[in-house]
């Protein structure tokens, strides 16, 4: 029946019974005959008036059900001749007749009148509803009881008793679970045979009691012979007696009474259900355990202590059941009424995995109730020990998910410390213990539902472990950090990734699970959409979709991990998390997460020298974004010059263009939508294009895989079979420690990079401008050749010599492009001053400053405090003049600081170095998992200086000044190569360098790693990169700079990287030391 037609009956069976009511009212004084007389007529023209509202009492309930007494029911029943039968049986939605409803609301004449009809009143009495279910388990009025078994023949009378409804309880189970004695107590008296009540039903009435009233009622109308019977009784599933029902209810005064009969109690609390457990693995209040106890305790013959240490079938006693199912109170009511030893032994008892009550732990109370129960002493011995599978109290813990018994083990083991014991572990050495499959408690508690929740428990305990606990992966082949990016938990994920090297983050967060998934994939995901919980538990927890029903809200029985999760809630991600999380991996591996800024300017749009334009204050709403200067030019005298950028995160790209094709005024037109990328790699295959000279500050990537226009050009793999030169030019007037610096060039270049190296030390102005010229004109430089310049420079932006005066760095670009270098690849890498601004925090000029501070409190960034003043750079700016460079094409020049800055010295090698250490280390190590199918890493050992080495400076003792004594280049001094270079062993690590062993040449020679692929690097992703590096490492003072020129022929350039000790050595040539 529809919302509708329900309300037209309602509103009918109000008028109806109305009209009923108030003709009755009028008519009391009448006689009997006249009474029925005028009661009919009333009804019957009601009904006849109204014809339309007799299609409801048709469609659904109708009057009947609801009548109030005798008189109305008697005019409804009349007004239906003789039509009564089909109305006396109609049913209501749910199967109910009118004899239902009534006996439901306990109407005795109503229902004495409805059996007043000899051929109706049987079926009435039979009938059942959907349920199952007969009048007489609707009414608790033993007068209507009385009046229903005399509407049927005597000899059926105990069959129709034991009619059982759905749940399978006949009118006494119901009798009996409500407390209603009197009915109990005359329905037994009409069962000729009570022993049929356990044959007809699934439970005896014991098991439905509520009180003890109605279970003695019960009892006392039995014998003793079938009080036992129904005591003892379990039929069904899971065959449960009435004592571990009453136990199940926590109903203790039942639990009593059960145990109270002396003749059956030993026998009850004995008996097993079909897991073989006890009434005292099944109860679940400590009101009920206690009664079973004291109950269990005066019962004689009993051995108590063999009943407390009872196991079921799966081997686990009432304590593992109880700590399993969270029952604190049960666990505390029970081991407080044990004496501390028995406590102590069922405490230690140990399932069939060997597991103790602690493992199966899910609560706080649970944890406290086992704890308390165990002496201090064997505390921390209990907390620890392992199951079959090595297993913790801790690894159960944290892989339900339960922070909170964590967190009070936690507690206990820190207590347990002992810290005038030398020998005493840390409690972080607690959680890195591992389970059979190698799992440690980090990695289940991330893995677990509650991973943000650990995460916070971590930092305020201080043990949230270190970068390799958090990439450490687990027998699935996740770690915590994929798991930690899967829930968006910001500051965890910031703490780890930013902890690790570059290289290293970049590995990580694209390193793919067994599953396909990995964090980058994840984060954007999470990004885009809300939380997939199929595609979490598919994809991470790596459980096959044939082993659980998923729902838009949860995931049904998913097995892993020897656990059965009976549900698996998806997290509450707030939309901020996500958002941060994205930003931070971005940042991670070195990508800006949003599109440059693309500003467009024509020949008339540009001022030389001062660049007045780009001041700050005139553009202060592109501050703190990724922006790109395109500015056109056909001038002949153009052709080659590279504009330098005033600040952090700018591109300069100098687009030189063909004068007749030159349109509107130079300016290139932008497709909407479109990115730095796309647009560089456009105007490359433009025929009016000659050539692009980019002029960098980014020191970030625009995107992933590809620097600004890799896509529109062809690759040069440059390996280490190539032949290629380099040339180090380092003066030491006034920069002391200049040995570190020098040191990191040369195993930069030929280590690293392959280079036969040239180093010279202490030149003049002049002389290193005539060293770089004679170098540039050696024949066979191969396919790159590179110039490293380590020196002072003045506020100008020139290179000092050693002896005081200055050269241009367009100067030495002149002298090192030859004809025999024209068409090479050139690579600059210099170090030195540029200009008077000391290192001060200047992010509110550079990248994403908004983004920065948001971040700051999630990724522990390490950002100096003091600014730089806009004034101040105002004023560098204006005071030197802003030069131009020429770049010849294929060029690529890095400068260790920005144009208008100080630089530090040595730092960037260093972070070359390092960078380069570590894109070999991580390929390395990713390609031995792939050759050996286990996780390795190659670790080089860091240079000792203090070995038996000669230092620069005494080389340099040698006096060989080739410049002034006329001798050739090939005059030069061997030095054997670990003199320079001192790289030691490596240390072929297993799992995640956890446990280190040696790796000697013969196993490089001969062992899986020979075969190895060396890491390739693209040049300005090398750059880019570290320029990343110089920048964290400077507490965000110090921004390099580099700056190309490419046109449509040339190729994106590829460096090949080893790590191994290079076959030509290193040679000091023309050295002279400064006077």
């Amino acid at each position: 029946m529809d919302c509708s037609n329900q309300s037209k009956h309602l509103l009918t069976t109000w008028i109806f019974q109305a009209i009923c009511i108030m003709n009755l009212s009028f008519i009391h004084f009448l006689s009997e005959e006249d009474k029925v007389k005028k009661q009919v007529e009333a009804l019957q023209a009601f009904l006849l008036n109204n014809a339309a509202r007799r299609k409801p009492f048709e469609d659904g309930d109708f009057p009947l059900f609801s009548a109030q007494d005798k008189e109305v029911a008697e005019a409804l029943v009349y007004s239906m001749t003789p039509h009564e039968e089909r109305y006396l049986l109609k049913r209501s939605e749910c199967g109910h007749t009118a004899l239902h409803f009534q006996c439901m609301a306990q109407r005795v004449d109503v229902v004495e009148y409805l059996l007043s009809f000899p051929t109706i009143s049987p079926k009435l009495v039979y009938t059942v509803d959907d349920f199952h279910a007969s009048p007489l388990h609707m009414t608790s009025s033993t007068d209507i009881a009385k009046l229903l078994l005399q509407a049927i023949d005597p000899n059926l009378r105990d069959d129709y008793i034991l009619l059982t409804n759905g749940a399978g309880q006949t009118a006494i189970h119901i009798a009996v679970k409500d407390n209603n004695v009197d009915m109990v107590t005359y329905l037994m008296s009409e069962i000729n045979d009570q022993s049929l009540l356990l044959n007809n039903s699934i439970q005896s009435p014991l098991h439905c009691a509520e009180s003890v009233s109605s279970a003695k009622c019960f009892v006392d109308c039995t014998t003793p012979e079938l009080v036992r019977e129904f005591l003892l009784a379990a039929p069904g599933m899971p065959k449960y007696t009435a004592l571990h029902q009453a136990a199940m209810k926590n109903n203790a005064e039942l639990v009593k009474y059960f145990l109270s009969i002396e003749s059956f109690a030993k026998e009850l609390i004995l008996k097993l259900d079909l897991l073989g457990e006890t009434a005292l693995h099944v109860v679940t209040g400590g009101s009920a355990a206690l009664a079973l106890m004291e109950s269990a305790q005066s019962i004689k013959d009993l051995d108590f202590k063999s009943l407390l240490k009872h196991k079921d079938v799966s081997r686990q006693s009432a304590c593992h059941t109880h700590a399993l199912y969270g029952r604190g109170d049960v666990l505390q009511a029970m081991l407080n009424f044990l004496d501390s030893t028995t406590a102590n032994e069922l405490l230690n008892l140990e399932n069939i995995a060997r597991r103790t009550p602690l493992h199966f732990v899910t609560n706080l109370d649970s944890a406290k109730a086992v704890i308390s129960s165990i002496d201090t002493s064997l505390r921390k011995e209990y907390i620890l020990r392992q199951d079959q599978i090595k297993f913790t109290s801790l690894s159960t813990a944290a892989q339900r998910g339960c922070v909170d018994v964590v967190e009070y083990l936690l507690t206990c083991l820190e207590e347990c410390i002992d810290s005038n014991d030398e020998d005493d572990d840390d409690i972080s050495m607690y959680l890195a213990k591992k389970t059979y499959e190698g799992d440690d408690v980090y990695q289940l508690a991330y893995r677990s539902q509650s991973s943000k929740a650990f995460h916070e428990l971590f930092e305020k305990l201080d043990i949230t472990g270190d970068s390799k606990t958090m990439i450490k992966s687990d027998h699935q082949g996740n770690n915590p950090l994929l798991h930690v990016a899967a829930m968006s938990i910001p500051k965890a994920f910031a703490q780890t990734v930013m902890s690790l090297p570059l290289a290293q983050r970049k590995q990580m967060l694209k390193k793919k699970n067994p599953k396909g998934a990995n964090c980058k994939s994840l984060v954007n995901r999470s990004r885009e959409t809300e939380f997939d919980l199929s595609y979490y538990v598919q994809k991470i927890l790596g459980v096959p979709m044939d082993s659980v029903t998923v729902s838009p809200t949860y995931v049904y029985q998913a097995h892993f991990s020897g656990f059965l999760v009976d549900t698996i809630n998806p997290p509450t991600i707030e939309e901020g998390d996500r958002s941060q999380t994205w930003k931070i991996m971005h940042y991670a591996i070195n990508e800006f997460s949003a599109k440059a800024e693309i500003l467009l300017l024509g020949t008339q749009g540009l001022s030389l020298p001062k660049m007045e334009y780009m001041k700050a204050k005139e553009i202060e709403n592109l501050r703190g974004r990724p922006k790109a200067v395109i500015f056109c030019t056909s001038d002949s005298d153009e052709h080659k010059k590279c504009l330098i950028p005033p600040n952090p995160d700018y591109m300069m790209v100098t687009v030189h263009m063909d004068k007749p094709s030159c349109q509107d005024d130079g300016v290139i037109q932008l497709h909407s939508e479109e990115d730095v990328n796309s647009v560089l790699a456009r105007l490359l295959r433009r025929s009016d294009v000659k050539s692009l000279s980019i002029n960098s500050t980014y020191g970030r990537q625009l995107q992933a895989d590809e620097s600004a226009i890799s896509s529109a050009m062809d690759h040069l793999v440059i390996t280490k079979g190539d032949k290629r030169k380099a040339l180090v030019i380092c003066n030491s007037k006034d920069r002391p420690d200049y040995e570190k610096e020098l040191k990191d060039a040369s195993i930069v270049l030929e280590t690293q990079l392959g280079f036969s190296v040239e180093i010279v030390v202490d030149l003049s102005a002049a002389e290193m401008i005539n060293r770089v010229k004679a170098f540039g004109e050696l024949p066979t430089h191969g396919t790159i050749v590179a110039l490293a310049i380590m020196s002072h420079g003045d506020s100008d932006g020139n290179i000092c010599g050693n002896d005081g005066n200055v050269c241009s760095v367009q100067n030495l670009f002149d002298a090192l492009t030859t004809s025999l270098t024209e068409e090479t690849v050139k690579l600059f890498l210099l170090g030195f001053c540029r200009g008077n601004i000391v290192r001060k925090n200047r992010t509110k000029q550079n990248w994403e400053c908004n983004e920065l501070f948001e971040m700051e409190p999630y990724s522990g960034f390490n950002v100096e405090e003091e600014e730089l003043p806009l004034e101040e750079w105002e004023l560098e700016w204006n005071r030197k003049a802003m030069r131009s460079l020429n770049l010849s094409l294929n060029s690529y020049v890095c400068y260790s600081t920005m144009p208008d800055s100080r630089s530090k010295r040595g730092e960037m090698f260093k972070a070359m170095r390092e960078h380069l250490k570590n894109l070999y280390r991580y390929h390395i190590k990713q390609d031995s998992h792939l050759q050996t199918g286990q996780e390795t890493m190659l670790t080089v050992v860091e240079e000792n200086s203090t070995s038996n080495e000669s230092s620069v400076a005494d080389m340099a003792s040698l006096k060989k000044d080739s410049m002034s004594d006329g001798n050739t280049p090939q005059d030069v001094v061997d030095v054997d190569k670990q003199d320079v270079t001192s790289v030691n062993d490596r240390i072929l690590s297993e799992h995640d360098a956890t446990e280190a062993t040696s790796l000697d040449d013969k196993e490089l020679g001969n062992g899986a790693l020979a075969n190895a692929p060396l890491p390739n690097v693209q040049l300005l992703e090398l750059l880019t990169d570290v320029s990343s590096i110089v920048r964290e490492s400077s507490s965000f003072t110090q921004y390099m700079n580099f700056c190309y020129s490419v046109n449509k022929d040339s190729k994106t350039v590829w460096l090949e990287i080893d790590e191994t000790v290079p076959t030509p050595p290193v040679c000091f040539t023309n050295l002279k030391v400064a006077t």
